[in-house]
């Protein structure tokens, strides 16, 4: 008899969130109990789907599976499993086994790594038995060691019967990450309070009497971290919660997959339930030092900070070096990273959020200097398929997008058309995914399964260039409503890299020309973006020179300098809402060890002690026009109202840019569009655009 198939946590409703207080007894209602406990009667008894079904007509007059009738109603009615064991007093074992409430549940998630689980399993039984009918141990496993999940099954009958061991299979990893194998646990672990364990951690009975005595104590309100102090001694992961909590906050999956998941979850629960107590054992410094207390004090977390004693524990069964995450730069950056994640997450206010930004950034570049290429896209995507490296002086066009679908059809034919061999797109969960909306030759789609927009849009990116494209190749990075054209003479992208290969420079800067409609065209009949090619042809075209509050503020003065007027005569936002955002991109670059992209493409970073590039760069006589088709959302309702819900999920954007798009897109449409119709405008002609050297002509 195989374990049970653990269902996805996504498919399961979310618990209310529960009091500052003492939340109820018992986490979860008794009549679900059996269901969650499927396992038990998977693993322990041979129970006859056909003979119930013949014996009690009643499950398939509800339309209900034998199985499921049982663990529903059968087992409170006190009937039996099979001809062997047909009456309640036969099979009274697995019905208590079932229904009996139980306090804790340490949650063991285990991948591939048997010998851990075979070492320390054994031990953490007896050690607890005294508690058998209290508390519960759940083994979780996410690869095929059908062999280890008999030797349970063999060596732990006993355990496996009663419900104080549990044994369950999932599918759900196709790759270790701990904060999807700890949330795993939210729709089958039944007690009180959850207690997370790795397969190496050894469990004393003085550590569950600690923490039966403390439940008591702080019935559904207090978090318990059992971190002792040393780095490597096993604990530092481990944390102990109420049920409710748990399912409340839980991880966060969007993490990357090894280091400060157990953090995060601590930070989050304190900010959402502010008078919930930490618990710490002396030699812990939780919030109160380092980065985590300056992130504290930043936030304000005031939940109280409670002194537990440290029960006996014993080393577990691998110990690490204190240093194992410094000594290892990958693991180093992931930490890093992550921790500035859970930071923008929670952080406050946009200044906050700005300053732990800049604290992601950094980590994501170690991250990607210190991983392959090949690691990066594997720890990042979705069971990302084999793409072929690009052939020498082929130009590859990078992009992140997300319910994009007006544009991509175009998109694709426009970069194909300038000679692009291959389009790597990122799909940041697209409500409909966009592998289903274009697929053909030299059109590879990305689906990430870690990180969000805000932190990892350009660590997405950098992974698949650092993986696809040789040192020395060109990449283009574009926004879906970003349509890059060569100005004359040129006609195709490789004519314009081997020209600038000729001169010895290894970038090319963009301008953002923001597309308006044509003068004449009824604005009020346009729709979505659909028809943005054929009615948005012109941008904003204003003659005079800037002033002091333009070229003095603080964006141009960074983007443009002396040149705030290759800026100011197409800034169609700034004349329209006086909005500031930066319309420099550097879009086309060479692939160089130790180069990173900026968020928004308006800038490239270098880890190697090289400057990033300066406002020379509009004197490098090659700007790049950009027709950019953001504000043709505004003309229709959808497109205003799927910009308003990017900027309400969370932090996106810089903060200055979700202020922007608030101001743009939040405003009245009528106001928002007479103000564009009314910005002076030329007719978009690329040959006229930009001549050889922009600040000049421009």
């Amino acid at each position: 008899m195989t374990a049970s198939t653990v269902e996805s946590p996504k498919s399961a409703a979310k618990p209310g969130a529960p009091a500052h207080g003492p939340a109820a007894a018992h986490a979860v209602p008794r009549h679900r109990l059996p269901r969650l406990r499927a396992d038990i009667l998977d693993n322990t008894a041979a129970f006859d789907a056909a003979w119930y079904a013949r014996t009690y007509p009643d499950a398939g007059l509800l339309g209900m599976e034998p199985r499921r009738h049982y663990l529903e109603h059968g087992c409170f009615l006190g009937r039996g499993v099979s001809a062997a064991a047909p009456r309640a007093g036969q099979c009274r074992r697995l019905a208590t086994a079932l229904k009996r409430p139980r306090r804790i549940s340490y949650c063991i998630p285990v991948m591939n790594r048997p010998d851990d689980i075979r070492g320390t399993l054994r031990r953490n039984l007896h050690a607890n038995a005294a508690w058998r009918d209290a508390i519960e141990f759940i083994v979780l496993f996410f690869d095929r060691d059908e062999e280890t999940r008999d030797w349970i099954r063999r060596e732990f009958a006993e355990d496996l019967a009663d419900g104080y061991l549990r044994l369950l299979v999932s599918d759900r990893l196709d790759g270790w990450h701990f904060g999807k194998a700890k949330n795993a646990f939210r729709n089958i672990a039944t007690g009180s309070v959850y207690s997370s364990l790795d397969g190496d951690n050894f469990v004393t009975a003085e550590e569950t009497e600690a923490l039966l005595d403390i439940h008591a104590r702080h019935g559904g309100a207090f978090i318990l971290h059992h971190f002792g102090g040393r780095w490597g001694d096993g604990s530092s992961g481990r944390v102990s919660l109420p049920m409710a909590l748990y399912r409340a906050v839980g991880y966060d999956e969007s993490l990357l997959p090894r280091q400060y998941d157990e953090m995060d979850m601590i930070v989050s629960t304190a900010l959402r339930f502010p008078k919930v107590p930490v618990l710490r054992h002396e030699g812990n410094p939780i919030l109160r030092s380092g980065r985590s207390g300056g992130f504290a004090r930043d936030a304000g977390i005031a939940n109280p900070i409670v002194a537990a004693p440290a029960p006996r524990r014993l080393a577990p069964l691998n110990p690490k070096a204190r240093n194992y995450v410094l000594a290892d730069p990958m693991l180093r950056a992931m930490q890093g990273f992550n921790q500035a994640f859970c930071y923008v997450k929670n952080a406050p206010t946009p200044a906050l959020r700005a300053k732990y930004l800049r604290l992601a950034v950094e980590h994501r570049h170690r991250l990607v200097d210190a991983t392959p290429g090949a690691a990066l896209v594997e720890m990042l995507f979705e069971s990302p398929r084999p793409v072929p490296e690009a052939a020498p002086g082929e130009i590859c066009v990078f992009a992140c997008m997300k319910d994009d679908e007006a544009y991509l059809q175009a998109f694709r034919a426009h970069y194909h058309g300038l000679g692009a061999a291959h389009l790597f797109i990122v799909d940041d969960r697209s409500a409909t995914p966009i592998a289903e909306r274009l697929a053909g030759p030299g059109i590879h789609v990305f689906r990430p399964k870690v990180g969000a927009f805000a932190t990892a849009k350009g660590l997405w990116l950098e992974a698949l260039i650092k993986a696809f494209l040789a040192p020395g190749a060109w990449a283009l990075t574009v926004d879906a409503d970003e349509f890059l054209d060569l100005p004359p003479p040129y006609d195709h992208l490789g004519e314009v890299t081997a020209a600038l290969e000729a001169r010895g420079i290894d970038f090319a800067p963009g301008l953002l020309l923001d597309m308006l409609p044509r003068a004449g065209v009824d604005v009020g009949a346009l729709g979505a973006a659909a028809d943005f090619a054929a009615h948005f042809d012109a941008h904003a075209w204003v003659e005079t020179e800037p002033g002091d509050d333009y070229a003095r503020h603080p964006s141009i003065i960074w983007g443009f300098g002396q040149h705030a007027g290759v800026s100011w005569r197409v800034d169609a936002r700034f004349h329209a809402f006086g909005t500031f955002d930066s319309l420099r991109k550097l879009p086309l670059a060479q692939v160089r060890s130790q180069r990173h992209l900026n968020q928004g493409f308006h800038n490239l970073h270098c880890t190697d002690g090289a400057p990033s590039p300066g406002t020379e760069i509009w004197e490098s006589g090659l700007v790049l026009p950009i027709r950019h088709y953001k504000l043709a959302k505004l003309f229709s309702d959808e497109g205003r109202r799927r910009a308003m819900e990017r900027i309400a999920g969370g932090p996106v954007y810089h903060g200055r840019t979700t202020d922007n798009i608030a101001r743009i897109f939040g405003a009245d449409a009528g106001t928002a569009l007479a103000r564009l119709a009314a910005l002076p405008r030329r007719t978009y002609d690329r040959s006229a655009a930009f001549a050889a050297n922009a600040p000049s002509s421009v």
